[in-house]
């Protein structure tokens, strides 16, 4: 089962496209990544006053990279696999958020906006993690017939 989820496959007719999933998420992380990256100081003023600057910066260097990532795989045979670890992360990327907010790392501002981005990554995980089981149930009944 692992090895069906890992290996490059085509997009067999009737099964859902990650494409345009892995899109949004590259868009998403470029919207929050590139700001994070060039403007560090703004964002983790923002955030609240003990929030690194230098985390700052590196989880938006980190997300600019993710975005240009998923761009790619969204063409390639990895899309299954890619939306499949995108997924996962994005609900690893919610509940650090909310674990984060729940610690009291963020300003009442910087709390809300992780929880608003923290919902629409843990939105967006379970649609991608959906995407991949409709593949494979597509895949599965494919092969059975």
């Amino acid at each position: 089962m692992t090895t069906a989820l890992l290996s490059p496959v085509s997009h067999t007719a009737g099964a859902r496209s990650p494409r345009p999933l892995l899109l949004i998420d590259a868009a998403l992380c470029a919207a929050l990544g590139f700001p994070a990256a060039v403007a560090s100081g703004a964002v983790a003023d923002l955030l609240g006053p003990d929030v690194s600057t230098t985390a700052v910066r590196v989880v938006g260097a980190l997300l600019v990279v993710c975005a240009i990532d998923l761009l790619l795989l969204s063409r390639s045979p990895w899309a299954i696999p890619a939306t499949l670890a995108a997924g996962m992360g994005n609900i690893a990327w919610e509940l650090a958020a909310i674990g984060l907010v729940v610690s009291g790392a963020f300003s009442v501002v910087g709390g809300t906006v992780a929880l608003i981005t923290a919902a629409g990554n843990g939105l967006l995980g379970l649609l991608q993690l959906r995407v991949v089981r409709a593949s494979r149930a597509g895949r599965s009944a494919a092969t059975a017939t």
